[in-house]
């Protein structure tokens, strides 16, 4: 699933400045799937699959959902860093 926020290279430049040192702008489809009822919850019903059709999920909204909890904003920053610690941790 394609991250949201992912725009340009100005984001990629922002992010930069706020420290962060990795940037995820996709996440595997079997990583997030488990997770689909989150999703749901935090998204007004609407599935994974719509979601991605819509331009997917920001890197704070993927974080929420991976750790099944409600959506609350974080830094794009420690949003990235923690998706990259995700991904790290599950292919290790």
């Amino acid at each position: 699933m394609a991250l949201s926020s992912y725009r340009a290279r100005d984001d990629l430049f922002a992010l930069r400045q706020a420290g962060a040192t990795q940037v995820v702008i996709a996440l595997p489809w079997s990583l997030i799937a488990p997770h689909e009822d989150q999703a749901r919850s935090n998204h007004g019903g609407q599935t994974l699959e719509r979601l991605a059709e819509r331009g997917g999920l920001g890197p704070d909204e993927a974080v929420a959902v991976l750790e099944d909890r409600r959506w609350h904003r974080m830094e794009p920053a420690m949003a990235h860093a923690a998706l990259a610690r995700m991904l790290t941790e599950r292919t290790t």
